[in-house]
């Protein structure tokens, strides 16, 4: 399940940075996909549309307009 996490201070941005980027590194790549997938799910519900949408080039995504 998903948390809501708090980050106050001036290194936030850069820890918070390198916290992502460690978490997902633990991730195979199967489940970075699927988690990839789910970020695209919650975005429909809460924008009633999708922030990203496939080019038809495999995984390759582009922000909409």
């Amino acid at each position: 399940m998903a948390q809501l996490i708090f980050h106050t201070g001036e290194d936030a941005h850069e820890r918070v940075e390198n916290e992502r980027f460690l978490k997902n590194a633990a991730k195979t790549k199967e489940e970075r996909m699927k988690y990839a997938f789910k970020l695209m799910e919650l975005s429909q519900l809460f924008k009633k549309g999708p922030i990203k949408s496939p080019e038809g080039k495999g995984i390759v995504l582009r922000k909409s307009k």
